[in-house]
C-alpha cells in the first residue's frame, strides 16, 4: 500500500525529519511504498523523496489537493495552516488523513484558537490525529476531536556512523536544540541553565547540537557569557556523535517528548531532563526550571556508575504502534 508522507525530511536535522527519515524502511519492510513530499529543499528521486518547494511552494499545495494521492496521507503539522487545509482535502478527497503533533504550542494558543483548531479537526472526515504530547491529546480529546491517539513520534537509531565529538577530553556531555534565533528560544531550550551549569563544572566539556544552521545567535549568547568549554556544533546529527558523550542533558522548559532522550538511552547514554513533561523511562529527572535541583541530580550522575544510571530504560515499540495504528485504520 502507498502512503504520502507530508513534512520534513533532513538535512536538516531535527527530531521530526529524523522520525521520518527513520521510519521509511520499516514501512518498506512491512509493504507499504512511502513516497515523502519534503517541506525542506533537499529531493531525492530514486528514493521517492521530493520538494514541496519545486516549482513553487504555495502551487505544491494547491496542486497536491487535486493531484492522485496514496489510500493513506500523513501529514506532519508545524503550522496552523494545515488544520484549513487538511479540513478541505477531507471534504475533496476519499483517502485516509493522519496528522501527527509533535509540539505542545496549542496548549499555550488562546481559547478561539484552539477551539477554532479543534472545529476544523472535528469536521474534518476519515482523519486520525497522533499526538506526541499526551496532555494535548486530553486537550483534543475534550475538545471533541474523537479519532485521538498519544504516541511518541520515536525510531530507533538502527544505524550510526560513530563519529567523534571535537576535543579529547575526560568527560563529554552533549545537549541539543532545533533552533536557537533569540532570547525566547535560550529560555525555552534551557541554554541559560546549561550555561550556568558549564560554569560550575568547568573542567567538563559540553556540546550543543542544533538542528537548524542558521541559529547564530546561540554563539553570541555564549561568547557573551565567557564560556570556553562549550562548543555549538550547527547541523550535524547529534546520534551520530552520541556514543562518544558521557551523559546527554535535555533542559527544556517547554517540552512534548524528547526524542534526543530515547535517542540516548538506546545508545547507552545517560540523559538528564527536566520534567516539562511526560519523558522516555530510565532518564533522570530533575525539576523544570529549578538550578539548584539540575545541579543536584548532575552532581548525583557524576558520582554513579554509568550501568546503574541506566538499568530502568526500555526498548520502545513506537515506530511498531504506528504501523499497526495504519493497519487498524486502512486495513492492508
Amino acid at each position: 500500500m502507498k502512503i504520502d508522507i507530508v513534512g520534513p525530511y533532513p538535512p536538516p536535522y531535527g527530531g521530526v525529519s529524523l522520525h521520518i527519515q527513520r521510519i521509511l524502511p520499516f514501512l518498506r519492510d512491512a509493504g507499504y511504498e512511502p513516497k515523502v513530499w519534503n517541506q525542506y529543499a533537499y529531493e531525492e528521486i530514486d528514493a521517492d523523496i521530493f520538494s514541496t518547494k519545486r516549482p513553487f511552494p504555495f502551487i505544491w499545495w494547491i496542486l497536491f489537493l487535486f493531484r492522485r494521492k496514496a489510500p493513506i496521507v500523513h501529514f506532519h503539522q508545524f503550522s496552523f495552516f494545515h488544520f484549513p487545509y487538511i479540513f478541505f482535502l477531507s471534504w475533496v478527497c476519499k483517502n485516509k488523513i493522519f496528522i501527527t503533533i509533535h509540539n505542545e504550542k496549542l496548549i499555550k494558543t488562546s481559547e478561539i484558537g484552539r477551539r477554532l483548531r479543534g472545529l476544523l479537526l472535528r469536521m474534518s472526515r476519515r482523519v486520525t490525529v497522533i499526538s506526541v504530547s499526551s496532555a494535548v491529546g486530553d486537550l483534543l480529546s475534550g475538545l471533541g476531536v474523537k479519532d485521538v491517539v498519544c504516541l511518541p513520534a520515536y525510531v530507533p537509531p538502527v544505524i550510526t556512523k560513530k563519529k567523534k565529538l571535537p576535543t579529547d577530553v575526560d568527560l563529554k556531555v552533549v545537549f541539543n536544540a532545533w533552533r536557537i534565533g533569540d532570547e525566547n528560544d535560550v529560555t525555552v531550550y534551557g541554554v541559560d541553565l546549561l550555561c550556568n551549569l558549564a560554569r560550575i563544572y568547568s573542567s567538563i566539556s559540553f556540546y550543543v547540537f542544533v538542528g537548524d544552521i542558521s541559529s547564530c545567535y546561540i554563539g553570541i549568547y555564549i561568547r557573551s557569557k565567557g564560556l570556553r568549554n562549550i562548543t555549538v556544533i550547527l547541523g550535524e546529527s547529534l546520534v551520530d556523535y552520541l556514543e562518544d558523550a558521557d551523559f546527554f542533558l535535555r533542559l527544556n522548559r517547554e517540552d512534548a517528548y524528547g526524542v534526543s532522550i530515547q535517542e540516548a538511552l538506546d545508545l547507552r547514554v545517560p540523559a538528564l531532563a527536566s520534567d516539562a513533561c511526560r519523558r522516555p523511562q530510565g532518564c533522570v529527572l530533575f525539576e523544570n526550571g529549578n538550578f539548584l535541583d539540575l545541579v543536584g541530580k548532575f552532581d548525583g550522575m557524576l558520582n554513579t556508575e554509568r550501568t546503574e544510571l541506566i538499568k530502568e530504560r526500555v526498548i520502545t515499540r513506537h515506530h511498531v504502534d504506528l504501523i499497526e495504528l495504519y493497519k487498524s485504520r486502512v486495513g492492508f
